[in-house]
């Protein structure tokens, strides 16, 4: 058995998280299963694995939360407001390596890496949104090397995050995707909003400042955290229109979110909402990755599965 197996969705599959009701029709009764068909858009790919965040020595969790997104995600109402007409759901990939040291995690990433960019390389098309849920954020990586080769050009990417993810090239895992990506020269312009100072190394800080990468701190902004909101969406608007452009949400940037590193101290739900609501007009968005979440009991599952049931429903009826 291979560490991790891509699935493609099949309607079957779904059947049991689907709730249906008289008098009503749910999303996940409207929306398209496996390959993307013509009228496709919105293309959502489940990630379930925490072998990159237990490799960069954080809690396990991170495979849990596509599963819990989908139980809420499919039970959404289809109505005027939100429909799945232009959704499909691609698959997930599985993991079947249980972690043991950390060198050999860091190595299983790899395998990841490659897997990931093949099945977006393979099934996904310059105009598709890709909608990536769960996992670490190790898998920004081979999202943006998969983004870089359906588009032949580099990128540009967003990230809102308390850690820039830019540690160094030591293996692969959840605390380095960026260094990589800028190493192998897949980004244009890396900027990540809402760090938190005394979370981020003197190597990742000297490694912005050397790559030029435009970056904000959560801490100076205490007085009014709606600024660092503002600020990306200002930063967004004045990035070149023909580059496509990534949109990485950490979970770990949301106040006490069941998390990889969980925080007590960061943006609200309803401010990442409003942050993915203004999104919705940007025609380059080529993805958007939300990893990190990663609960580990029935009410962890809830607050996650329908953190990333609204913030998904929120890009999808913002950009109609």
């Amino acid at each position: 058995m291979a560490d991790f197996e891509f699935t493609l969705a099949d309607s079957n599959t779904y059947k049991n998280f689907i709730s249906e009701r008289n008098n009503e029709t749910k999303i996940g009764q409207t929306l398209h299963f496996g390959a993307p068909i013509t009228q496709t858009k919105y293309l959502i790919l489940g990630i379930k694995e925490s072998i990159g965040a237990q490799a960069n020595y954080g809690r396990a969790g991170a495979e849990n939360a596509y599963n819990a997104f989908l139980k809420r995600f499919l039970n959404m109402q289809s109505n005027i407001y939100l429909s799945g007409e232009k959704i499909c759901i691609l698959g997930e990939i599985n993991s079947n390596y249980t972690f043991d040291t950390i060198a050999n995690a860091r190595l299983k990433v790899e395998a990841l890496d490659e897997l990931l960019t093949s099945v977006i390389s393979t099934h996904a098309h310059p105009n598709h949104t890709i909608i990536i849920v769960g996992g670490g954020h190790n898998n920004a990586y081979p999202i943006i090397h998969a983004v870089n080769k359906l588009n032949n050009t580099k990128i540009n990417v967003v990230n809102i995050d308390p850690h820039a993810d830019c540690r160094p090239l030591e293996g692969r895992h959840s605390g380095n995707p960026f260094s990589y990506a800028i190493n192998h020269d897949l980004i244009d312009a890396y900027a990540v909003f809402g760090l938190h100072k005394v979370y981020n190394s003197q190597f990742i800080l000297d490694f912005l400042k050397v790559h030029k990468c435009t970056h904000s701190f959560f801490d100076d902004h205490l007085d009014n955290t709606n600024k660092i909101i503002d600020e990306s969406l200002e930063y967004i608007n004045e990035l070149p229109t023909n580059t496509p452009l990534g949109i990485e949400i950490d979970l770990d940037a949301i106040q006490d979110m069941p998390s990889s590193a969980l925080s007590p101290s960061g943006l609200s739900l309803n401010q990442i909402r409003y942050f993915i609501r203004s999104l919705g007009k940007n025609r380059n968005i080529s993805y958007i990755h939300l990893p990190e979440g990663a609960p580990l009991n029935t009410n962890e599952e809830t607050v996650v599965g329908k953190s990333l049931s609204y913030l998904v429903s929120d890009f999808v009826m913002s950009s109609y």
